[in-house]
Order: structure tokens, then C-alpha cells, then sequence
């Protein structure tokens, strides 16, 4: 079965989100390196990833070329400056949508690039994954919501088994994020 990660916001192209959000990285080419390295160190050719939008400030076949870079399967979920794009930009993806329900392992997760208050099943205890706020929408132990954009994951996807982890075991999200830095320096990864 293929791994499932996450990920939202890498907004490959724009020079000003290095500003706007403090990104440790020099220009739009080094952040787009960086982050297509990494992606590719945890997300393997069979893996399934949800990007939650804003996923590039670039034209269609800039899209298509940072997409081509990526590992495996992406579904985007449209994020407010994914509207800009011509049809054609969306065909790099496996599908679009403006939001997703879906199941994994028996849990229900809710995706949206915009983060909601109220959510399907969220007093059943269905999770519910977002981006656009860049590490703004504080994260609440015990509330089944979460930030999956790159600004609050250390410029990386994130798993679901790191996700589940995180709801389930009621870990301080930022504490957990930083635990994970370190496994992964200590495998050298």
C-alpha cells in the first residue's frame, strides 16, 4: 500500500512568500530546489500525496515542470491563486478538486485548502487538514484540525501516519514536528 502525505502552500514562483512568511531560503530557484528535494526524500514513485493548494505563482508550463520534478501521485485540492491557472496547468495533476472527504484507515478526513470551523463528522472525530494560513491558525491539542502547509512543517509533506499520530496520542503538534526533525537527522535521511 502506498504511503499518504500532505502537504499545502509551497507557492513555487513567489519571491514575495520568502518575505511573507520568513523562509530560510535565498531566492524562488533555491526554494524551489530545496523543497522538490525534500519532497522527494520522503515521497516515493508509488506514494499518494493531497497538496491543499496554492501550489505555484508560475504559468502553465511552469506548473507542469515542478510537477513533473515530484514523486508520485498528487491530488490538488484548489487554494485561492490556484484559480489564476489555465485548464491546461491542471492537467499536471491527478485530479482537482475544492474540497475532498475521504477515508483512511477507517478514519474520516476532510481536506480544504481553507481551514473551517465546522467540518462533516467533526464531533464523530473525522480530522481535518488545511492550509493557506502558513502556521497562523493555531493548532489546538485534541481538536482534529491541522495546518499541513509547508510553513508549519519544516518546508516537507507530512504524513498520515504522522498525522494520526499527532490526533490520536493528543501530542503537542509543534513539539511532535520537532521530535520528527530529529529522528529524521538521526537516520540521516
Amino acid at each position: 500500500m502506498p504511503n499518504i502525505w500532505f502537504t499545502s502552500d509551497t507557492h513555487y514562483g513567489h519571491a514575495k512568500v520568502i518575505q511573507y512568511s520568513n523562509r530560510p531560503f535565498k531566492s524562488v530557484e533555491e526554494m524551489e530546489d530545496i523543497m522538490v528535494k525534500d519532497f522527494n526524500r520522503f515521497v516515493g514513485p508509488k506514494d499518494v500525496t493531497y497538496h491543499l493548494g496554492d501550489f505555484a505563482f508560475l504559468n502553465t508550463g511552469g506548473v507542469q515542470r515542478v510537477r513533473s520534478r515530484l514523486n508520485g501521485t498528487i491530488h490538488l485540492i484548489k487554494g485561492n491563486h490556484d484559480y489564476k491557472w489555465s485548464k491546461t496547468a491542471f492537467q499536471a495533476f491527478d485530479s482537482v478538486e475544492n474540497l475532498r472527504e475521504l477515508k483512511i484507515d477507517g478514519t474520516s478526513v476532510v481536506l480544504c485548502h481553507f481551514p473551517i470551523e465546522n467540518w462533516h463528522k467533526k464531533h464523530y472525530g473525522s480530522y481535518h487538514l488545511h492550509g493557506h494560513s502558513h502556521g497562523f491558525t493555531p493548532f489546538q491539542v485534541g481538536q482534529h484540525r491541522m495546518d499541513v502547509g509547508v510553513d508549519c512543517q519544516d518546508y516537507k509533506p507530512i504524513s498520515w501516519d504522522v498525522v494520526k499520530q499527532v490526533f490520536e496520542e493528543k501530542i503537542d503538534f509543534k513539539y511532535k514536528l520537532r521530535i520528527r526533525a530529529e529522528e529524521r537527522y538521526d537516520r540521516n535521511v
